[in-house]
């Protein structure tokens, strides 16, 4: 606000004191200072819905589930046990605060499973990824995009290329434009593969 409009909600003192408040009954003053800030700040923030400004981007597409498979589950479970000992175990001898960085490694190496076990399992997993089965049939009829980590596109990109599914990876060098423009100007079915660092850039 300090950028929008400098000095409308006072110094950093007054803001604190105005719209923090401790001391007894605190939730309660907390909520009722949460409101003046509500209605402090209505009048300078613009809310836009998609459909008004985004018109070409059509209704919203449902969600699908993706359940794991019997393999992938176990190792989930087996990842889970073994990650939660840790932390429990990192948290009794460093405190809560000190394990933050364990419980987001925790949580990073379960999500790679849920991808793709190849990510962390050291022996070569069999199974096909029930995600990989999901996109099977949408990559097979239309363009799109996915977004995920590096090392996963990359095994999807292998995955594409034995099946003869035209995968474009987007790489750190090129030209943003003349990627995006070539995979539009395509009318064969096909996929973007993005980073979300890459993509988050724009």
């Amino acid at each position: 606000m300090d950028f929008i409009q400098p000095g409308y909600l006072g110094s950093q003192e007054h803001f604190i004191e105005t719209y923090e408040p401790n001391g007894e009954n605190a939730e309660g003053a907390q909520r009722i200072a949460r409101r003046r800030l509500s209605a402090k700040l209505r009048p300078l923030l613009l809310r836009r819905m998609k459909k008004h400004v985004a018109k070409d981007c059509g209704p919203h597409r449902a969600a699908r589930d993706c359940e794991l498979g019997d393999e992938q589950r176990k190792l989930y479970l087996a990842e889970l046990r073994r990650s939660r000992e840790q932390i429990m175990q990192t948290v009794a001898q460093q405190g809560l605060n000190q394990s933050k960085i364990h419980v987001l490694a925790a949580l990073t190496r379960l999500r790679q499973v849920c991808c793709h076990p190849k990510l962390v399992a050291t022996t070569r997993f069999p199974a096909r990824p029930n995600a990989f089965e999901l996109l099977d049939p949408l990559l097979a009829r239309a363009k799109g995009l996915v977004f995920s980590h590096r090392a996963m596109l990359q095994l999807l990109e292998k995955e594409c290329a034995e099946r003869n599914q035209y995968a474009h990876p987007h790489r750190p060098d090129e030209r943003p434009a003349g990627v995006v423009n070539a995979f539009q100007s395509d009318a064969n079915p096909g996929v973007f593969l993005l980073s979300l660092r890459a993509a988050g850039r724009g």
